[in-house]
């Protein structure tokens, strides 16, 4: 009887010893049951779109897709994930719609749609220049830009926001330009013929403010920006690197008890966004109001000044408000400074 049940609980035990690695791998496969995470998309060459997720993965056949006249001619892995070749040159700046189906060594699915912009390795160096926020009806809400050095805007993006967050952009055309143009941004447009972005030739729009030495665009149904307070930032591309950025407001860190006055968790979050991007500097270890551009003696014409030498510190005091009529948009900034009784 003992030898019995000697035999009964060794085999038992070899059983558990037997089934314990067999439990141990088949809850290792079926953990994984979560798709891959899609990362990011960019051109990185003139014919190279870099599609990237969080783990690696494998193109299902004959899944990917662009649009526009292009054809893709191979696809191989890289370190992010897929790199995908096109037949052609990408216009700089310009938006196109790719889609594709991965799946990972576990054969966890994943389809992808993205939009993605031409790849341009000649965005000139460029800031914003001066704005307006409290427009009127003969001078609506307008952003300059002024470049430093000459170069290709094509998918340049200036937000009323930031990437992360924004309630109206403005992506530009595949246009090279010479240092020291001015664009003007027309956040406000009233919708008529005139109004329209010049990509040949600084004096074919019409429309308010419209300059005829200037570049002029126009922000399709656009309403205008945040009067008091808000941001302004320019990115290389719509999902570019941050070039610069223009905050303001006419709060204090005592305007009110939360979000350090900024008056609202939004603006507050896209200031210390700035911040963390080196965009924008501050005095103390986190972002407070008065750190910002003073908006509260701007109108319609006193518009919000950069230096006239474009020096770009990111801060503040490089910023003025200019007297009643002084706004400039499409010339040399005035130096001169309303004065408040």
């Amino acid at each position: 009887m003992y030898g019995i049940r000697q035999v009964i609980i060794g085999v038992g035990l070899l059983l558990l010893i037997g089934c314990n690695p067999l439990r141990r791998n088949i809850f290792h496969e079926i953990s994984d049951l979560t798709p891959p995470v899609f990362e990011s998309a960019s051109a990185v060459a003139a014919q190279q779109i870099n599609i990237c997720f969080d783990e690696p993965v494998m193109v299902v056949e004959d899944s990917v897709r662009i649009d526009g006249a292009l054809a893709i001619i191979r696809v191989e892995a890289v370190e992010c994930g897929v790199a995908l070749q096109v037949d052609q040159p990408l216009v700089a700046g310009k938006a196109y719609r790719v889609g594709l189906a991965v799946s990972d060594h576990n054969g966890n699915s994943l389809d992808v749609v993205t939009d993605i912009y031409g790849y341009n390795p000649a965005i000139p160096a460029a800031v914003i220049n001066e704005f307006t926020t409290r427009g009127s009806k003969n001078h609506p809400d307008l952003v300059e830009l002024y470049l430093l050095e000459e170069g290709n805007v094509g998918g340049l993006t200036l937000y009323d926001g930031s990437v992360s967050r924004w309630r109206s952009r403005k992506v530009l055309p595949d246009l090279t330009l010479s240092a020291g143009q001015y664009i003007l941004i027309h956040f406000k447009p009233e919708g008529i013929p005139e109004e329209v972005d010049e990509t040949r030739t600084p004096d074919s729009s019409g429309g308010k403010d419209a300059h005829a030495a200037a570049w002029d665009f126009w922000v399709e149904e656009g309403t205008g920006l945040s009067g008091n307070n808000g941001l302004l930032t320019l990115y290389s591309n719509p999902y570019g690197t941050l070039i610069d950025a223009a905050p303001y407001s006419n709060r204090t860190s005592d305007s009110d008890s939360k979000y350090r006055g900024f008056g609202s968790r939004a603006l507050m979050e896209q200031v210390d966004e700035i911040v963390a991007a080196e965009g924008w500097q501050i005095a103390e270890a986190q972002a407070r109001p008065e750190d910002l551009i003073f908006s509260d003696h701007s109108t319609a014409t006193r518009s919000l000044n950069r230096n006239s030498n474009a020096y770009d510190s990111n801060q503040a005091n490089d910023w003025h408000t200019v007297p009643t009529s002084g706004y400039s948009f499409g010339e040399v900034n005035s130096d001169e400074r309303h004065t408040p009784r």
